[in-house]
């Protein structure tokens, strides 16, 4: 049996950054939502008793035109243990996501101004470890399924192209 969590925002504020954040190994415990246009997503994958989610199902959302694209790049925190503990992000994986025609709910959590993607490509990585879901046809929300490898965190990392702004939803098993 799997328990499956419920659906959560990746970020509280879409993101509008032209660029990835770069990344390095650190001394401090990477954390949550930046709460900015332009800040962090890393969200705690392993509970407190040591057990962890074993995958993450990730569709995304933003704002533009249908056809507007925005990339992700998914990346997994775990700790290296020492004198000084330190933080170590690995790549999962980089998509391109397409948005659709697909809205939102006036209301929701996905609102009616925000587009569901219909079509994601994988960039980087390896269909073992990410799968794809993708119909490309603006009547399917597209998806994908990254293995979280046993990592404490997971980290979305997002860079605008044609979009306005961009973000995910995804729930954790």
């Amino acid at each position: 049996m799997t328990e499956s969590k419920p659906w959560r925002k990746a970020r509280s504020v879409n993101q509008t950054s032209a660029a990835y954040v770069s990344k390095a190994p650190t001394l401090t415990e990477p954390s949550g939502d930046a709460g900015t246009a332009t800040g962090a997503s890393v969200l705690d994958v392993r509970q407190a008793t040591g057990l962890g989610d074993n995958f993450a199902m990730i569709s995304f959302f933003g704002t533009g035109s249908d056809n507007t694209t925005f990339n992700c790049r998914i990346l997994l925190w775990d700790l290296l243990p020492g004198t000084s503990d330190q933080w170590i992000q690995v790549g999962a994986c980089e998509v391109q996501v397409t948005l659709s025609a697909i809205t939102g709910v006036t209301g929701g959590g996905v609102v009616a101004a925000e587009r569901f993607a219909d079509t994601i490509s994988l960039v980087a990585g390896n269909t073992v470890s990410v799968e794809v879901v993708s119909f490309g046809d603006d009547a399917n929300i597209a998806h994908i399924v990254v293995d979280l490898k046993g990592a404490r965190k997971l980290e979305l990392s997002f860079k605008v192209g044609t979009a306005t702004d961009c973000n995910a939803i995804l729930k954790t098993y």
